[in-house]
């Protein structure tokens, strides 16, 4: 490492000036100030996936509440390939799973389809709307 190697990464250890220093250098301020960013965005991230696995599966549990309740299979199989087709459709839209959950469920009340069909009937409208580029 050359002499103004603090220069390059802020690291005091490796500053020449490190005996008589009195305050944070530049590069320390900056070298600091990413540590600290990295850090919180770790930690945002964290906290990101946590809520995202938690809504999930809050989602989930509801479209087998929504199953349950309209006397649809609502075993493990069903309820998994519908969340999944809510992801996918969640995936190409702006909407979320959450959301995407809520709308099947208040079209199920509305209607009296079965998700399937609700299912269905929205894959329908997504596709059309994809082809029309919206």
């Amino acid at each position: 490492m050359s002499t103004e190697a603090w220069k390059d990464n802020g690291n005091c250890k490796d500053c020449r000036r490190a005996k008589y220093c009195r305050k944070p250098c530049t590069a320390n301020k900056r070298r600091m100030q990413k540590i600290l960013e990295l850090s919180m965005r770790t930690a945002i991230g964290k906290v990101m996936i946590q809520n995202g696995a938690r809504y999930a599966e809050d989602a989930r549990n509801q479209l087998e509440s929504l199953r349950r309740a309209n006397n649809e299979d609502a075993s493990a199989e069903a309820v998994d390939a519908a969340f999944e087709r809510c992801k996918v459709l969640a995936a190409h839209s702006k909407y979320t799973v959450a959301q995407i959950v809520g709308g099947v469920g208040g079209m199920v009340r509305s209607t009296g389809d079965s998700t399937d069909e609700v299912l269905e009937k929205m894959e329908a409208e997504y596709k059309v709307a994809a082809q029309k580029g919206y």
